[in-house]
């Protein structure tokens, strides 16, 4: 079973390959990059709660 994050880093990956084609043109460059970078802060702003929550975790047990 994959997760959203999993499904995110792999469109990413689409993306990444997409722009990689020579036969790519500007305009498609650019929706691919704006639609990248979206995903990407997506991507990150997930991991940072992860590792909130992971941190919030820790502490409890630690206290417990």
């Amino acid at each position: 079973m994959t997760g959203k994050f999993e499904e995110g880093m792999q469109k990413l990956g689409q993306i990444r390959a997409q722009m990689e084609q020579e036969q790519t043109d500007l305009e498609t460059m650019v929706q691919l990059y704006k639609e990248g970078l979206k995903l990407s802060r997506s991507l990150t702003e997930q991991l940072d709660l992860t590792e909130k929550e992971i941190l919030t975790l820790e502490k409890e047990a630690d206290n417990g």
